[in-house]
């Protein structure tokens, strides 16, 4: 016959029935931001997101408060994974060409993944809240506003070291990389494939960079 449990450890197991299940936040906000992406701030019922988020209703609200901070949330979530997979992949290339190259390829990449909806959550969906929404308007604002920072620095620098030509100005050639960005999601949004996307990523690399058009890697010049 096994021994009555202490008051202490029959305390402690009245406290553990009664603690609501904790949520998987990484987990939630994955499924959350793909109901989104694919729906939009709108059209995203409170049903489909507590399925996707694999949380009773009760439990997202207690984790996340209210749909408009689990929006918020899951803005962040794509900036911090989505949108960091192009620069990163920007910054890890040596070469400026190949570096350009690589953000529209893995921007395209991105933007026409089975693994999610397509286009951008961003471009496609968030921009349309941030009509009513001004801190969904600052986290656009602000997720485009490091992109072209950290993409301009790169420009100052190639040019600094004769790599680019002082015109057009550093900051005019990210703001024309993001245009790019933005379009290949749009697209992207109207069902245009990956091969569509790249189709004439040389012509947009050239066009950044100033190049001619068709400008080899091997030539060693990004002036």
């Amino acid at each position: 016959m096994s021994e009555k449990p202490s008051d202490a450890a029959a305390s402690s197991i009245k406290r553990g029935r009664g603690r609501p299940p904790s949520i998987d936040q990484q987990s939630a906000l994955a499924g959350a931001m793909d109901v989104f992406w694919k729906h939009g701030y709108d059209g995203a019922s409170l049903d489909s997101l507590v399925a996707a988020a694999g949380a009773s209703r009760p439990g997202l609200y207690r984790t996340f408060k209210d749909k408009k901070t689990l929006f918020l949330r899951t803005l962040q979530t794509y900036e911090d994974t989505i949108t960091a997979e192009a620069l990163q992949a920007f910054e890890d290339e040596a070469d400026l060409t190949r570096a350009v190259r690589a953000f529209l390829l893995v921007s395209a990449m991105n933007n026409t993944s089975a693994a999610h909806p397509s286009g951008c959550l961003l471009v496609c969906c968030a921009t349309t809240a941030a009509e009513e929404m001004a801190d969904v308007q600052q986290i656009i604002a602000q997720s485009f506003t490091m992109l072209e920072a950290k993409i301009a620095a790169r420009f100052a620098t190639a040019i600094i070291k004769g790599e680019l030509a002082s015109a057009p100005s550093p900051k005019v050639r990210a703001r024309l990389l993001l245009d790019f960005m933005a379009g290949q999601a749009v697209r992207a949004r109207a069902g245009a494939c990956f091969d569509a996307l790249v189709e004439d990523v040389e012509a947009r690399v050239a066009t950044v960079l100033m190049q001619p058009y068709g400008c080899s890697d091997d030539q060693g010049s990004n002036g």
